[in-house]
């Protein structure tokens, strides 16, 4: 394995095209029309242009990257997370093109995407499961499912990974609501698959077991990472280790994980996905069979490079155990920060970022692959950036998450900075105490605070556009630049935070 072709784009292709490239091997990019200034492709030592803008049509289409890998002559196919990277196609196109899928065997991908399957085989493994159906066959038998399990419920697709097609229904109606909607989605992408039922765990702490496993039959983890801060099923907020659930627990969840994931043969790296209850009783939930968004938490915590530990058990090398047996250190956050507008639903946002700064030193780490310039599009995952902080305690890593928070500068488009401000300067987040189920209009303007905190922030920007309509001397943008907008809102802020 010499040549990669890192079948993705933005941060992970970025980070993954580093790795190969400081490994010694030759890294291969792929980009589309949207991504022909991308950052990435910059970087590698060859790349090969995929038609079409939307996602189905390159980086999504295994014909397109299968052909981009022959095309650069590169001997291995990296997908990174998301489009891809759960594909068993792909990883069957590979073998059958003599080309290495950095990745488990097709056969697991396959059961690792039937969540039914997977649920069973956990099962019998003596692992706890969530209640839940067989594929319901038609709206009759949905309604039947959801009242032997009993409400609230989870509607999910049989076959599938991630928070896509995934709704929670309190009450009849809007299960039955649910299920045509997300029918008629599904149809627009493909055929229609099954659905199934699950019990939705209330008042539940979502944490993560980072598992490797090479082709030996080394397995080993990485620790926990906790993902309270959710909405719609997608993550935004995570840190390890985690805040709510004791080292005890862990290492319980962690043993779990190591079990099943010898017991479906896997190699590469995976994330083992558990609930834990009020009550500390634990529930299985999925296998994501590939590098999570989250990974450098782990990567700062235990200083380990996952992405490399990945090209090294697809070359076939087992784990360097003792490199990996250093005790975790420190405390580290993320925040995904995501082109979207909170006050608005949190719709994607697109435009062009015209101003982009984001704060550097001890205890910050960002992985990005946007610019000043960089165009926003509205086709792609909407997260443009992930905001690490690390300490050597919570409540340092807090106090530098809060600082960064304030701290950024990114204009021309909306994103959820505002929203991930209030949650975690939240009094409930700091004492660990916020669950999957909170609710994020509570953080928006749900409250007297929240309110007139945005009336400020609309002062402040009615204020900005007066003053962007006079005429400027070079004086005048001297004390521009020492009092501006971004220092101002950045004040205000403090002083409604300690204030209001």
């Amino acid at each position: 394995m010499k040549k990669i072709l890192v079948a993705n784009r933005g941060e992970i292709a970025l980070n993954a095209i580093r790795c190969i490239r400081e490994m010694g091997l030759t890294p291969v990019a792929v980009y589309s029309e949207a991504d022909e200034n991308a950052l990435h492709i910059r970087y590698a030592e060859k790349v090969v242009r995929l038609p079409g803008e939307r996602p189905t049509h390159n980086y999504a289409s295994i014909e397109r990257i299968v052909e981009a890998a022959e095309i650069a002559a590169a001997d291995a196919i990296y997908p990174g997370y998301g489009f891809l990277s759960e594909s068993p196609e792909l990883a069957i196109a590979c073998r059958d093109r003599n080309l290495t899928f950095v990745g488990p065997a097709p056969e697991v991908l396959k059961l690792c995407r039937n969540k039914l399957a997977l649920l069973e085989k956990a099962a019998g493994l003596g692992l706890r499961v969530p209640k839940h159906s067989k594929p319901v066959k038609d709206e009759d038998d949905l309604v039947s499912a959801a009242q032997a399990i009993g409400y609230p419920v989870l509607i999910k697709p049989v076959l599938g990974s991630g928070a896509r097609f995934i709704a929670k229904a309190y009450r009849k109606e809007d299960l039955v609501d649910y299920y045509r909607r997300l029918g008629r989605e599904q149809e627009i992408q493909g055929p229609r698959a099954p659905f199934y039922l699950e019990e939705y765990i209330r008042k539940a702490t979502h944490v993560e077991i980072t598992v490797l496993a090479d082709e030996a039959g080394q397995v080993i983890h990485l620790g926990e990472r906790e993902c309270v801060i959710q909405r719609r099923f997608q993550k935004i907020l995570s840190e390890t280790p985690s805040a709510q659930v004791s080292p005890e627990l862990v290492h319980e969840l962690a043993e779990a994980a190591l079990d099943l994931v010898r017991s479906i043969e896997f190699t590469g790296c995976c994330s083992v996905e558990f609930l834990v209850d009020s009550r500390n009783r634990w529930y299985f939930m999925e296998i994501n069979p590939r590098i999570q968004v989250e990974y450098a938490l782990t990567e700062l915590r235990y200083g380990v490079e996952v992405i490399k530990e990945q090209f090294r058990i697809a070359a076939g090398e087992k784990l360097r155990l003792e490199a990996m047996g250093a005790h975790p250190r420190l405390h580290a956050i993320e925040c995904r920060i995501n082109a979207e507008d909170p006050m608005n639903d949190f719709r994607p946002s697109a435009g062009v970022i015209s101003e982009y700064y984001l704060p550097g030193g001890f205890g910050y780490s960002v992985l990005s692959s946007v610019q000043k310039g960089h165009r926003v599009d509205i086709y792609y995952d909407p997260m443009i950036l992930k905001l690490n902080c690390f300490a050597g305690t919570r409540d340092e890593a807090l106090a530098k998450l809060r600082f960064a928070l304030d701290a950024i500068r990114l204009k021309g488009i909306h994103t959820n900075i505002p929203f991930l401000r209030r949650v975690v300067s939240s009094k409930d987040f700091q004492e660990g105490k916020l669950k999957i189920d909170f609710k994020a209009k509570d953080y928006l303007q749900g409250n007297d605070r929240n309110r007139k905190h945005l009336e400020v922030a609309a002062i402040v920007a009615a204020m900005d556009q007066e003053i962007i309509g006079h005429q400027r001397t070079p004086s005048y943008k001297r004390r521009r630049r020492e009092f501006n907008v971004w220092n101002m809102s950045g004040r205000l802020d403090l002083i409604n935070r300690r204030s209001l």
